[in-house]
This record gives structure tokens, sequence and C-alpha cells, in this order.
């Protein structure tokens, strides 16, 4: 007879064997978990209840398969991201935009303060806005404060590109959450307007001075300006 307060491990070779009552505890454990992880992914209450309830359908239906020396609750999340992927897919949402994948230096970055900002709005409508493939990773990591060994594992994906995802779903983040000031034209959309200066005169060459009895203002005209027209833009007259 199982542990009900055994590992998950435990727990899942006891639902395998067909121990129900070892599938409700692991229901007790991790259903809030998956039902938020799924919520923040989709941001449908309803149908998140209905995937959440789905994962531990497919639990049961697939525990006597599942390795008992790995980590049960990455299996969950993977189970979990899979559904609402197919959900988003059949809703047209998908977003799945990659991008190269270089392991960045660890994070130290702003988890605790976006945690703690969650029911600001415009954190929310931040963090659905990312594309799909980042906003599993934030939720995750944020929201669910997995490490990034499980989230590789959830998401079957190197722990070197689950952390290079999630710097630039933060770098994302950021620009998104930045205050808008208004500092300048460039600020607003538009380029700011050079000012005009008026040119200088030219200065006198005394080389050019007329001779009397020459005609060189009409001649000098004509070298500078090919089209007969004067600098100071009015037409030549003969």
């Amino acid at each position: 007879m199982p542990r009900l307060g055994g590992t998950d491990q435990d727990l899942i070779v006891s639902v395998g064997l067909g121990d129900l009552d070892c599938l409700g505890e692991l229901f007790l454990r991790y259903h809030q978990p998956i039902l938020n992880f799924a919520h923040r992914m989709i941001g449908d209450a309803n149908a998140a209840d209905s995937i959440t309830q789905d994962v531990f359908v497919r639990v049961l239906r697939h525990a006597d398969k599942f390795d008992p020396t790995q980590a049960v609750r990455p299996w969950l999340y993977t189970i979990a991201a899979n559904l609402c992927r197919d959900y988003l897919s059949k809703q047209g949402r998908r977003n799945t935009v990659e991008m190269a994948v270089e392991p960045p230096a660890p994070l130290d970055g702003p988890l605790e303060q976006l945690a703690t900002n969650e029911e600001c709005a415009r954190v929310k409508k931040a963090v659905q806005e990312l594309p799909e493939i980042y906003r599993e990773i934030v939720v995750m990591r944020i929201y669910e404060q997995l490490p990034y060994a499980e989230i590789a594992a959830a998401l079957d994906i190197r722990e070197g590109t689950a952390r290079s995802r999630m710097e630039y779903a933060l770098n994302r983040l950021r620009k998104a959450l930045s205050p808008k000031e208004s500092v300048g034209p460039k600020e607003s959309g538009r380029e700011p307007r050079e000012k005009k200066t008026e040119p200088e005169p030219p200065k006198p060459n005394p080389e050019n001075r007329l001779k009397p009895g020459t005609n060189g203002n009409h001649d000098a005209a004509r070298s500078d300006s090919p089209n007969g027209v004067h600098k100071n833009g009015k037409a030549e007259t003969k």
C-alpha cells in the first residue's frame, strides 16, 4: 500500500497500478499550479480548467509508462504546455517566432518585481502579448518558480535555451513596461525637424571685381548656374 505522503514518483507508480487515491493526492499537489499555468498561457479561465482536468486524465492513462527515475513535475508541465499549444493553435493564436539561441549569463533580473506586480494590468497584458515560446518560459520561471532544469525538461529543450529565451522575454517585458516619457519629438514617433539656417552671403573676391566696360555679372552667373538662374533664384534677363 503506497504512502499518500510519499514522493511524487511513488504516487505515479501507484497510479500506474490503478490506485486512484494516489491520483487524488497528485491532484491536490499540482492542480492549482497547473491551473495557474494554463490560465496565464491561454487567458481563458474555463478553458484553463478543462485543460487542467485533461492533464490528470492523461496522467492516469500514461502513468504506467512513466520513468520513475525522472521528476514528475516537469512531466506534468509538459502535458499542460502541449495542451495549451493545441488550444491556442485551434484558436489561431499561436505565435512561435524563434530566435538564435546563445546561453547568456545567469539572470539576476526582476523576478521578484514582476511576481509582486502580477495584479498590475500592464504586466498581465505584456505577458499575454509575448510570443508563446517566451510566455511559457516566463510563466514557469516567474510565476511557478520552476528551476531552469525543470523548465528545460518540461519543454524538451536545453537548459541554455531556456535561459536564453528567458533573457529575451525579460528584455521585451522591460521595453513594454518602461515608462513612456515624452522628452522630445523623436520619442513621440516623429523625427525632429532640422533648424533652417540662412546661408551666409558670399564674401567678395578682389580678383573678381568688374573691370570697366565688361559684362562680368552675367558671365559669372552663367558659369555658376548652368540653367541660367542666378544664385538668388531670379532668372537671368538678357
